[in-house]
């Protein structure tokens, strides 16, 4: 894929991993030999940064196209221009839990998104919040504020920002069915503050915080916003899963007072995004849970219904799992392999399939991600290959020392808990976990758009 970088993680997560024991070992010089033994050892025994964790983000099952709902008269006709993608602006096609949001909030449903990193959880207030943007705008109505979208973080507020310029800057829609949007964070200027007082977007990016401020300081500007998102339609709460304990409190609180402050007939629809918040096993289970947290912080009625999880989909052929592959992995593996190789022939090649359906996915009656691996440092060569093939002899699977393919994942590797996210990538966010961010090569690589596998792949053996 253009743009694509291979890197050897194993050796970059050993080097990360050196690199801080050198700075973490630099700030004290020790000339007892017992002490430095014990030190040496400590670090040797890594006790200072857990095993790296390994996943792959797997690919998402189809919906429709944005001008497919637009001909079944569900999205305005304007939005095929502006969900738009690629040097034609062709309508980008969605995926299912993108197309059951859509559909929830045509019926004026109040709901909840817990897909994974990656899964376009922003389209599934973006499509619906624009829809009605759009056909408020046909229908000649007053220009106000109709959508909060409230972030934990501003450099969120800020991607999304970029995001919408993106799809409606870019549409060329003309000027009077165009959405508006502005951010107000804290970041702005004065002037700016001004002009978004003044322009009333239909669409208010901020934080808790501001939005806080926005109902409670004596500003005059401030009242002016606020007031300008008077009979507010959509108020969301993206990352849900981050308001927790007091602060959780602290936002359910703020969503009764902007309810009571700009909510009056109408009915608010409300759409948190979140990550998985519970461990339950069974589907049913897990959305309980996240309808009770919903209800909660909305002070909505949310039921498991109101829970859209993520529908996957093989990217692989979905006849061939690791119990199948028999000596085919083996052999695949040992095998030279070309260095470009096509979607079709990925798409039944034993070491892709193996990485999905052992790294990737949990079959069963529905799939599954499977949760991020842990014992990987440690069994780096068995993991890689004796595992699929017990029956090969341990010498045999030191021979592939060094199988490269490209997967998107993430790796633990950072230290102090820092969690990066870049892309589509998923990570790990676990206390005191190290993340960093990788083009991980293990077996083959996602195309972001369409989830399909890419054309490349590098696998070596020595």
């Amino acid at each position: 894929m253009a743009g694509e970088v291979s890197l050897d993680i194993f050796n970059l997560d050993q080097a990360l991993i050196e690199r801080y024991e050198s700075f973490a070992r630099s700030f004290s010089e020790i000339r007892a030999p017992e002490i430095h033994a014990q030190v040496d050892a400590a670090y040797n025994e890594q006790r200072f940064w857990p095993e790296p964790l390994i996943t792959i983000n797997p690919r998402f099952g189809s919906g429709h196209s944005v001008d497919q709902l637009f001909a079944q008269e569900v999205l305005d006709p304007a939005l095929s221009r502006i969900f738009a993608a690629g040097p034609g602006r062709t309508p980008i096609k969605l995926h299912r839990h993108q197309d059951r949001a859509v559909a929830k909030a045509r019926n004026g449903e109040s709901f909840s998104v817990t897909t994974g990193t990656g899964s376009g959880k922003s389209l599934c207030f973006f499509l619906p919040i624009v829809d009605a943007v759009v056909r408020a705008r046909r229908a000649g109505e007053q220009q106000r504020t109709r959508a909060i979208i409230i972030y934990p973080m501003n450099a969120l507020a800020n991607s999304q920002l970029e995001e919408l310029e993106k799809f409606i800057g870019g549409s060329g829609l003309e000027e009077g069915l165009r959405p508006t949007f502005s951010r107000y964070t804290g970041q702005e200027s004065d002037a700016e503050r001004q002009a978004i007082a003044k322009a009333k977007p239909d669409i208010l990016l901020t934080n808790f915080m501001m939005l806080e401020l926005l109902l409670t300081r004596q500003d005059e500007l401030d009242r002016a916003v606020i007031a300008n998102a008077a009979g507010l339609d959509f108020l969301v709460l993206d990352e849900l899963h981050t308001y927790r304990g007091r602060q959780g409190a602290d936002v359910a609180m703020l969503v009764r007072r902007v309810k009571d402050r700009l909510v009056k007939e109408q009915k608010l629809l409300c759409i948190g995004t979140s990550a998985t918040m519970s461990s339950a096993h069974e589907e049913i289970e897990r959305a309980s849970a996240v309808a009770r947290v919903g209800k909660l912080i909305f002070g909505e009625e949310l039921s498991s219904a109101s829970i859209i999880d993520e529908n996957l989909a093989r990217a692989t052929d979905p006849r061939i799992n690791s119990t199948s592959l028999g000596a085919a992995l083996p052999d695949a593996v040992l095998a030279p392999i070309p260095e470009s190789l096509t979607d079709k022939e990925l798409h039944s090649h034993p070491l892709a399939c193996w990485i999905e359906t052992e790294i990737g996915l949990v079959e069963g009656e529905k799939l599954r991600r499977r949760p991020p691996m842990n014992q990987l440092r440690r069994s780096r060569n068995s993991w890689r290959l004796s595992a699929a093939e017990p029956h090969r002899s341990h010498a045999r699977a030191e021979r592939c020392s060094s199988i490269r393919c490209q997967v998107q994942c993430a790796i633990a590797s950072w230290p102090s808990g820092i969690i990066c996210t870049y892309a589509y990538v998923a990570v790990a966010s676990l206390p005191s976990v190290k993340v960093a961010m990788f083009d991980i090569q293990i077996a083959l690589s996602y195309s972001k758009q369409k989830g399909n596998i890419a054309t490349k792949s590098a696998i070596e053996n020595p």
